[in-house]
């Protein structure tokens, strides 16, 4: 094993292999979206430019598919999004086109840059008794934990438009949540395509802007006790340029001819 190794080691380029994981990262490579689709060319490019021969296979991509034990998903594709805080400050919040993680992968559209609407701190923990009686009709949730926990009951129970999330994943004792402060956590949720389920849409903020608008959230709250002729709420503009549809997802195939009548099957993942 080791001679293999060793051969592999005087052939293969670190250099080479870093060059080409920062040009794939430029590509929003969501499974079944158009960046996967744009992403699984460009690698059959390269390895074309390189002399090999090459298949892009394309399977379907809707939920009546099945995959093994895997149910399949629609195709997305985002275009554009945007988030500004309006009230009681002016800021951005989120912007597709600066990190196109700030909206949430699998985000159906969204728009209300016409209507401010306002932003309700959900900050109990998952559980659904926490939030009896809440009313965010028309509302964004501002949901502090992953989006799954809160996905099947969150958004039917308050009326709510959307969400705002600013979950980091801490994997202890490796990382935790202000290791990573300024950084957007990937945040996806996965449709079950059933009857009923509700089609919203969502943005990411990182641990210090959502710190900041959880404390404004909290303050706003207070001052609204205290003198409800004052807002509750913070108020937010945007929308989401996204869809989902029927559609394809892609997978990338080259064969090496060798010396002897044994195979290696190497695979690696694109998204």
């Amino acid at each position: 094993m080791w001679e293999a190794i060793n051969k592999i080691k005087t052939a293969a380029s670190g250099q080479r292999a870093f060059n080409f994981v920062r040009e794939i990262s430029n590509f929003h490579r969501i499974q079944a979206s158009t960046g996967y689709r744009a992403a699984a060319k460009w690698v059959a490019g390269k390895m074309e430019a390189a002399g090999f021969e090459v298949k892009v296979h394309s399977y379907p991509a809707n939920p009546r598919q099945w995959y093994f034990q895997s149910k399949m998903f629609q195709e997305w594709d985002c275009r554009a999004g945007q988030l500004s805080l309006i009230t009681p400050e002016e800021r951005l919040l989120a912007d597709y086109s600066v990190n196109p993680l700030s909206i949430c992968p699998k985000s159906y559209g969204m728009e209300f840059r016409d209507k401010a609407v306002d932003i309700v701190l959900m900050d109990k923990g998952p559980d659904p008794k926490a939030y009896e009686g809440l009313k965010a009709e028309g509302a964004l949730l501002f949901i502090r934990g992953h989006v799954s926990q809160y996905a099947d009951w969150a958004i039917q129970q308050t009326g709510a438009i959307g969400f705002i999330t600013d979950y980091m994943r801490e994997i202890k004792p490796v990382r935790e949540r202000y290791d990573l402060v300024d950084t957007l956590n990937y945040i996806s949720f996965w449709w079950k395509h059933v009857e009923g389920e509700a089609q919203v849409g969502g943005f990411t903020l990182s641990p210090r802007e959502g710190d900041r608008l959880a404390a404004l959230c909290r303050k706003m709250a207070e001052e609204h006790a205290q003198d409800p002729s004052k807002p509750a709420f913070p108020q937010a503009k945007g929308f989401i340029d996204a869809s989902l549809y029927d559609g394809a997802i892609e997978v990338v195939e080259t064969y090496l001819p060798g010396r002897t009548d044994e195979d290696i099957l190497i695979t690696a993942h694109l998204c």
